[in-house]
């Protein structure tokens, strides 16, 4: 089992501690605690979660994680489960599935988080270390943190998605032929992504904004925690708009695909048109029958010719 254990301290900054000697300071009530859950098989993260005296329920919820947004208050815990992008926005563009969950479980004065599937929170801890300060020493304030970065990734995401469907868009007014199925394919795809991490987290964040417990109460933490509401409904509504706009190059590309189409069988049609006399007169000429008096004339071949070319030339 690999866990990263932090003590959020009185100034409100963060510092390590040691994934073993936390536990009973937390359990005197000596210190607000943030854990991380690296890499842990079910059996190994139960039997630590006991060491904890968390609820049978509580380790059913963490053990069994749904990959699915969802808030569940229990009397001593809560615990939710909010979709999160698994990439750095940095490669956001490429077309890889970018929707990992993070579970997380609130007691009194301790947050443990676990990535579904696994990563390292040591990018939030450096960020915690170095640029942003807790509002206070408080497991809310450093949760308001946690979802206000998870949130601005995915509207960075959606940003990024965009402005991918507005250079497809100016391509199509530009020129039509240079734009593939597979890249409007790629855009649906990222965009179905995005829209349930970012409705996701909405739904998420409305229902913690609702809870009011002795140990976890966004009340007063307005700064972060409104800025993480802020960001998934901005990502959700413009998930909404990006929809439009990649269902009007969908259809754009299709009917440039019928066009071409229907001018393919313009041409095919006009070639039947013209070869049609054609093919009678060959096919006349091309019957076995002993009297045809035109086969014995001499100048018989290049007169057919000459006006099999006229009707040709006419019918065109």
């Amino acid at each position: 089992m690999k866990i990263n254990a932090y003590k959020i301290i009185e100034d409100a900054g963060i510092v390590e501690e040691t994934s073993e000697d936390f536990i009973e300071p937390w359990k005197q009530g000596k210190g607000t605690y943030f854990v991380d859950v690296l890499e842990c098989s079910a059996d190994a993260l139960e039997n630590w979660l006991k060491e904890l005296n968390v609820s049978d329920l509580a380790i059913n919820l963490c053990v069994n994680q749904r990959k699915s947004s969802v808030v569940v208050p229990l009397t001593d815990e809560i615990f939710f489960e909010v979709p999160v992008c698994g990439l750095p926005s940095e490669i956001a563009t490429e077309t890889e599935a970018f929707d990992h969950y993070i579970s997380i479980l609130c007691l009194k004065n301790l947050v443990i988080t676990m990535y579904n599937p696994a990563a390292d929170a040591d990018p939030i801890i450096e960020i915690l270390k170095s640029q942003l300060k807790l509002t206070s020493a408080s497991t809310p304030a450093l949760l308001s943190i946690l979802l206000a970065r998870e949130s601005l990734k995915v509207n960075q995401m959606v940003e990024q998605l965009r402005s991918s469907a507005f250079k497809l868009d100016e391509q199509m007014d530009k020129d039509p032929d240079s734009v593939e199925a597979d890249q409007i394919r790629d855009l649906k795809s990222r965009l179905r992504v995005y829209d349930t991490i970012a409705n996701g987290q909405a739904a998420c964040f409305q229902q913690l904004r609702a809870l009011e417990t002795p140990f976890l109460s966004f009340a007063g933490l307005s700064t972060y925690f409104e800025l993480a509401s802020a960001n998934a409904s901005a990502a959700s509504q413009a998930t909404l708009r990006l929809d439009k706009t990649i269902y009007d190059l969908s259809q754009r590309y299709n009917t440039n695909q019928q066009e071409k189409t229907n001018h393919r069988l313009a041409v095919l049609t006009i070639l039947s048109a013209i070869f049609m006399p054609l093919t009678l007169i060959a096919g006349i000429y091309g019957m076995n029958f002993e009297n045809m008096p035109e086969l014995q004339f001499a100048w018989s071949y290049p007169i057919v010719i000459f006006c099999m070319s006229l009707i040709a030339l006419g019918m065109f």
